[in-house]
């Protein structure tokens, strides 16, 4: 069954009603109406609200069809406006509620699923909004928007928690597997870009089409939240371009990386070939019949004496030079 919330020109809100009850209630002129369905509603529901509304049938399928992104769009009785509520899954990424609304000059009808949680929240503080802005289908409308933009800076402080521990793992650590997460979180922002962009341009049609009788301060609060959106699209790019930043970073450190590794390799190989050229020009033994030793023992000897000393002159050059930190 839908929520049912009426409120009185003096801001008492009763939720206790149903849908039977709306024949008594949407012909009086100070009584505000917020029908709310947490599953999209049945056809026979469908139909009732047509009834009770006075809603043509096509307008009403909007609260039942997939929609492919954010939109409004006036109609002759109503707005439709469809906005979206997000949250990130550990393993799905960005997931999406559709959250669709149609306002009336003095009714709410809106939809969303069981995931969401935003409608729900607004509803619990009309009294308080209502004390606040005044008594107009706005102020329900604002509610819903106030509470989506708090879920939208929520998603985005997760995102930039993460941003930040990836950071110091690429720059402290030079993780490999922080390339996998460049690339989700990238995918990511992109995703809630998409969703956030198109609805600071929705803002305005969230207002009730009697948008004359809203108080000076609903104004200013609908203007405070447009602002608050596009503080966040403007954190979602700058946290894009960090996150490309951080894989340039990355590629740069795993480049100096590896021309570290070929100087090292360098120095090992000159090593190898200058030692090599004392039994190359001695032999494996230095012996020789007139020099006072008798034994190949002592010409081994020598032998790695040499080789040593040769190693440890080249390995002292490539520490100068800076081939070997």
């Amino acid at each position: 069954m839908p929520s049912v919330i009426a409120i009185d020109a003096k801001g008492r809100v009763d939720r206790t009603r149903t849908l039977q009850d709306i024949p008594g209630l949407i012909g009086q002129p100070d009584r505000l109406l917020w029908v709310d369905f947490e599953h999209p509603p049945t056809a026979d529901q469908l139909a009732r609200l047509g009834e009770l509304f006075d809603l043509p049938a096509r307008t009403l399928l909007h609260l039942v069809k997939q929609h492919r992104g954010p939109r409004a769009v006036r109609f002759l009785k109503c707005r439709l406006v469809v906005i979206f509520d997000v949250g990130l899954d550990p393993h799905d990424g960005v997931q999406t509620s559709e959250l669709v609304h149609l306002i009336g000059e003095n009714y709410l009808i809106t939809t969303h699923p069981p995931q969401s949680n935003v409608i729900p929240l607004a509803a619990q503080a009309i009294e308080v909004e209502i004390a606040t802005f005044g008594y107009t289908v706005s102020t329900l409308t604002y509610s819903i928007l106030d509470q989506l933009v708090g879920r939208y800076d929520t998603v985005i402080g997760q995102i930039q928690g993460e941003v930040d521990q990836l950071r110091q793992r690429i720059l402290q650590h030079h993780e490999s597997e922080g390339v996998d997460d460049i690339y989700r979180l990238n995918q990511q922002l992109g995703e809630l870009r998409q969703v956030m962009s198109p609805e600071e341009a929705l803002i305005g049609s969230m207002h009730s089409p009697q948008s004359a009788s809203e108080t000076p301060d609903l104004t200013d609060a609908f203007q405070d939240v447009s602002i608050d959106l596009q503080t966040t699209i403007g954190s979602i790019d700058q946290m894009a371009n960090l996150v490309s930043g951080l894989l340039d970073t990355y590629e740069s450190l795993k480049s100096d990386a590896l021309n570290l590794l070929v100087k090292r390799l360098t120095v090992l190989s000159i090593m190898l070939a200058l030692v090599a050229l004392i039994p190359a020009l001695f032999g494996i033994s230095i012996n020789d019949p007139s020099w006072p030793f008798r034994t190949g023992y002592v010409g081994y000897a020598l032998n790695v004496l040499g080789m040593a000393l040769l190693g440890w002159l080249v390995w002292i050059v490539a520490r100068r030079i800076g081939w070997i930190k």
